[in-house]
């Protein structure tokens, strides 16, 4: 079960790839964060914006990781969609 397993995962991390059920994309990184180091790389699959039928996808979870302060993301659109962000400061 990942919601359990990603809570324990021991890290330090520097690069994160997530590709899991997509409503718990906010849950993993959350788990996730305190243990990935600062200029670390966590890459989400399957974000779009605007998108199918203007909703986009993940679109709430896309606003959310670009409101973190201590966090620099770009979006590839690209086939599936991957968001990139890095880890600027604790």
């Amino acid at each position: 079960d990942a919601h359990q397993l990603v809570k324990e995962l021991e890290g330090p991390f520097d690069f994160v790839f997530s590709d899991a059920d997509k409503g718990w994309y906010k849950n993993y990184f959350l788990d996730v964060d305190p243990k990935l180091v600062v200029g670390g790389c966590y890459t989400t699959h399957n974000i779009q914006e605007g998108g199918r039928r203007g909703g986009g996808w993940n679109q709430d979870y896309l606003n959310w990781v670009r409101s973190l302060e201590n966090y620099e993301s770009s979006l590839n659109s690209d086939g599936g969609g991957v968001l990139i962000s890095y880890k600027r400061s604790e």
